[in-house]
């Protein structure tokens, strides 16, 4: 999976991408050099927010 997460989420995670925000399927979870992405950062924070 961690091979998975430099590549644009909707590259690898089945859903129903025409029912999303292109901006989810857009997002990298990490960088070529294994850092998280700050979209990725940020798109965490607005969960924990809605918690």
């Amino acid at each position: 999976m961690i091979d998975f997460l430099p590549v644009h989420l909707r590259e690898w995670v089945p859903l129903a991408w025409g029912e999303l925000p292109s901006a989810i399927g857009d997002l990298v979870v990490l960088t070529d050099k294994g850092e998280v992405t700050e979209e990725a950062f940020e798109a965490g924070m607005n969960y924990l927010e809605a918690l």
